[in-house]
């Protein structure tokens, strides 16, 4: 998805399932990206949620609207940007920019984290 300067706003009212591919969201240094999704994320293979172009990494929110365990990611896979879900948990596997989830989530061997806000009891 190629965005324009200022704020690009994507809604994605179902799933995102990608196996071995991967969501690319590119346009000028300026761009800014906020993708509202409503149901799960599944990733498979290998392939992810990148940033393109100029458009640097701490410009891609992810902002999971849903509740429960909507999140399933693997080895090889990759979310650049800031994951938001603070209703939302699941496993993840692979790497991330940031995390800013709920309490039902489980970071697997393999996750690489470069940020993290989550509830510490």
């Amino acid at each position: 998805m190629t965005g324009v300067s200022g704020l690009n706003v994507v809604k994605v009212t179902g799933n995102i399932n990608l196996n071995n591919a991967s969501l690319t969201f590119t346009g000028p240094a300026d761009a800014v990206f906020i993708v509202n999704v409503a149901g799960s994320i599944k990733l498979g293979g290998h392939g992810g949620i990148h940033v393109g172009g100029a458009v640097p990494q701490t410009s891609l929110l992810i902002n999971m609207t849903g509740d429960g365990k909507l999140i399933d990611t693997h080895v090889g896979n990759d979310i650049q940007g800031v994951l938001l879900g603070p209703k939302v948990g699941g496993q993840l596997d692979g790497a991330f920019g940031q995390l800013i989830l709920g309490r039902d989530f489980t970071l697997l061997s393999g996750g690489q984290v470069l940020g993290c806000e989550c509830p510490v009891d």
